[in-house]
């Protein structure tokens, strides 16, 4: 029986598999923490839109109504450990506050990417949310320039 010599032949193209192997893990780990980043911001922003539509819909007038739904907003964020984040909050008009109005808000943020130090530096990717809702048309409020009265309230 004859022995084949023992060699190292193939050890570099073994080596260089694993290497490889590593960098596409790493990659993709990557990948996967970013788009979750930016999955998170935007439930977070989502949260923040709703806070401010339920505060905004149940004031009196558009003015303390804007100020207490955005404190809502911030406090919602903030409840979410997105306290140092930079926050871009668009207000409803306040022209069409009133019963049957409908207010829309539009919540800016930036969700940090993760990044490798020395290679990729780190960023961010702004995330936009935006909601509407009607208010409440039997309630008595301020109503803006925009309202008009007679007839039910919602009809038309």
């Amino acid at each position: 029986m004859r022995r084949r010599p023992v060699d190292e032949r193939g050890v570099v193209g073994g080596t260089d598999g694993l290497l490889a192997g590593v960098l596409v893990a790493m990659v993709g780990t990557l990948m996967i923490a970013n788009v979750w980043s930016v999955i998170a911001a935007r439930t977070d922003a989502d949260a923040a839109v709703r806070e401010y539509l339920r505060v905004y819909t149940k004031a009196d007038g558009p003015g303390s109504g804007a100020a207490h739904a955005e404190a809502a907003a911030r406090s919602a964020l903030v409840a979410s450990g997105r306290s140092d984040v930079a926050v871009s909050i668009t207000p409803p008009d306040a022209e069409t506050f009133g019963p049957c109005g409908l207010a829309r808000v539009t919540v800016r943020l930036q969700a940090p990417l993760v990044g490798v130090p020395g290679f990729v530096g780190r960023g961010s990717k702004t995330v936009t949310a935006a909601g509407a809702e009607v208010i409440d048309p039997w309630r008595s409020m301020e109503r803006g320039t925009a309202w008009r009265s007679g007839g039910a309230a919602c009809g038309g």
